[in-house]
């Protein structure tokens, strides 16, 4: 018997004549099964099979914040990117979830498409050049002496030290000139790297250890 596992591209979006060519052009071109699905159930996902999920950023129901949280929750280790994305659009904050290994504008051509999906398929990664500028000036910050503060990236701990202040989210986002999203995104991140469970016990790290 064959235990061998089996890659496949999963296609998040609706089923119409656009998604039907993208999943020809994959296959022909990449020799890989492309199946189209209109949503992702994080808790049927079959873990035996090796499925890379490629979400369209114009299918709302798909590529919410909502949506990505819960994918990310239950399958961490899963691989996944975002297609038809608007530049500077808000799904580009998408990206600073994990299991968004890579991005493909909308426009981008065939042959970029198809270029980057190999590289993700190979366990790389594929992010426009300002994308990743982005993350790297976002996440990048001097070494700390302080192991626990050194957990958290600078923006992070901007993030926690407005939280200190007793402000909610909107007003965090408001103060730092992010989205009220991306607040989101960092606090979902500060819980798991501190253990924090609340915002309560967030304030109660930093006293202790900004």
């Amino acid at each position: 018997m064959n235990t061998e596992t089996r890659q496949q591209i999963k296609i998040i979006s609706c089923d119409d004549v656009n998604t039907q060519a993208l999943r020809a052009l994959i296959e022909n071109s990449l020799n890989i099964s492309c199946e189209n699905i209109a949503r992702l159930n994080a808790h049927d996902y079959p873990r035996h099979v090796s499925n890379f999920i490629l979400i369209d950023a114009t299918y709302s129901s798909a590529s919410s914040p909502t949506a990505m949280a819960h994918l990310q929750e239950h399958n961490p280790n899963l691989r996944a990117a975002l297609f038809n994305v608007h530049p500077y659009g808000p799904q580009e904050l998408l990206v600073e979830w994990p299991i968004i290994k890579g991005l493909f504008y909308l426009g981008d051509s065939t042959t970029t498409l198809l270029k980057g999906l190999q590289q993700l398929l190979d366990n790389s990664h594929w992010f426009p050049k300002r994308v990743c500028d982005k993350l790297l000036d976002t996440y990048r910050q001097s070494p700390s002496a302080n192991i626990k503060t050194a957990l958290l990236s600078r923006r992070e701990l901007h993030v926690v030290d407005e939280l200190s202040k007793g402000k909610a989210n909107k007003a965090i986002a408001n103060t730092l000139f992010i989205s009220e999203f991306t607040v989101k995104s960092h606090l979902y991140r500060i819980f798991k790297k501190i253990g924090a469970k609340n915002r309560a016990e967030v304030r109660c790290w930093a006293l202790e250890n900004i």
